[in-house]
């Protein structure tokens, strides 16, 4: 019998001897998902080419960590559709992986499949293959600078996820916009409601940039806005590519807008302002239209005062500009 116990107690030393290595490679699986989960924001190449992809990483009820993969179009290659499938997460301790593989469909487009991403994560970026092949993705997690404000959070990700905002813009979104940047937003704009890149709308129009219109920039989204009537410089050759963009400058932008997108009156009067003794001569008749023009689905308007004043001369941030053309993009509907 006492030669039976030793056996017996020796076989469970060993098994927990055994048992250690598992737990320490599952406790630190655990540790590693537990920081990957958030929203990431990039996009990934596949057969339908370039693709917007946002990625929320979460822990499910059943403590089991998944992962909302959703694609759309990017303004180089509007021909994508959008789409959203459920992923399962996984860690791969051996290779330093993270792995994202497609398990479920909440909106397939006709002919599609999962893709499967397999990377690294370092310094808020998710980087690698695409169903470990030769295709690549690369999404930044939206935190810090790159996360938007609480009250602009739920509109942006809806923006982001229409495929409104190019991939170039989605970060710092505090920050104020620029006046090529907020160009750029408003040719992302005219390809989404359109389905069509640049160059088809401008070949469409018969339209060829003139490099030679400003000084300061041969930037082609400034150029084709330009052609489209949407932007204008300084005067003297100038547009001030790097200049900070000014709300009323964005009512004009806005304005011109909604008259190309093929709306010209608004359907609600005149916002009154107490700061309207500020506004620029110019700015006007472009603030009262903007701010007239409400939608019915979000309850409010395209662009809006701050609080009992416009703020005219006020810098224009990112997050507000994508909001405003999410917005833009519902009324014109």
């Amino acid at each position: 019998m006492k030669g039976k116990k030793g056996i017996v107690l020796l076989l469970l030393v060993g098994l927990m001897i055994l048992s250690l290595p598992f737990s320490s490679f599952a406790d630190e699986a655990d540790s590693k998902l537990q920081n990957f989960i958030g929203t990431y924001r990039g996009s990934y190449y596949a057969n339908q080419g370039h693709t917007g992809l946002t990625l929320k990483v979460y822990l499910d009820e059943d403590s089991n960590y998944k992962a909302s993969f959703y694609f759309y179009s990017v303004p180089e290659n509007p021909s994508v559709p959008s789409g959203e499938y459920i992923c399962d997460v996984r860690y791969d301790e051996i290779n330093d992986e993270y792995i994202v593989i497609g398990r479920e469909w909440v909106n397939k487009p006709y002919g599609y499949i999962f893709v499967d991403l397999y990377g690294k994560y370092d310094n808020y970026t998710y980087t690698g293959k695409v169903d470990n092949g030769s295709w690549t993705f690369h999404l930044i997690k939206q935190v810090e600078e790159n996360e938007p404000s609480k009250w602009a959070k739920d509109t942006v990700d809806n923006a982001v996820i229409e495929g409104i905002v190019p991939l170039e813009l989605q970060g710092n979104y505090k920050d104020p916009i620029t006046r090529a940047e907020f160009t750029r937003l408003m040719i992302a704009a005219i390809g989404k409601h359109t389905g069509k890149d640049m160059e088809e709308i401008l070949n469409e129009k018969g339209i060829h940039l003139n490099k030679n219109v400003f000084e300061d920039t041969e930037d082609k989204f400034v150029l084709a806005a330009y052609s489209l009537n949407i932007i204008e410089g300084y005067g003297n050759g100038k547009f001030g590519p790097q200049d900070l963009l000014t709300r009323e400058q964005a009512a004009k932008i806005l304005r011109n807008m909604v008259n190309l997108l093929g709306v010209d009156s608004t359907n609600r009067g005149k916002i009154s302002f107490k700061d309207e003794h500020k506004f620029s001569s110019w700015a006007k008749e472009h603030i009262e239209f903007i701010t007239s023009c409400y939608i019915e689905e979000l309850g409010i308007s395209i662009m809006e005062g701050d609080g009992a004043n416009f703020d005219p001369l006020g810098n224009y941030t990112k997050e507000q500009s994508y909001l405003t053309v999410y917005r833009l993009l519902k009324y014109v509907k």
